[in-house]
């Protein structure tokens, strides 16, 4: 049986202020495997078309996941989406 965790937050002064930075934290994510840990690593990382951000919606592809975000000025600025495929240890 296979168990994932993963724990992120996105947070910054005033969510809802488009000036102000947006911040993330991020979390490893392990994989338990038959009682066995493994650390899952992001390879082949890909930046998406730009795009504006109020007009923006972005789907990572099949076995995928979104690993980064990319966004300057208002809702009107350019909003570019990263994602990556998940690897265990050989």
């Amino acid at each position: 049986m296979a168990r994932c965790e993963l724990v992120t937050a996105r947070y910054g002064p005033d969510l809802g202020n488009e000036k102000d930075n947006t911040r993330y934290l991020t979390g490893q994510l392990w994989v338990e495997v038959d009682g066995a840990k493994h650390q899952v690593t992001v390879i082949n990382a890909n930046w998406s078309e730009s795009q504006r951000e109020s007009n923006s919606s972005y789907l990572a592809s099949a076995k995928q996941v979104l690993t980064g975000r990319q966004h300057h000025g208002d809702e009107n600025g350019i909003a570019t989406y990263q994602h990556a495929d998940l690897a265990l240890p050989e």
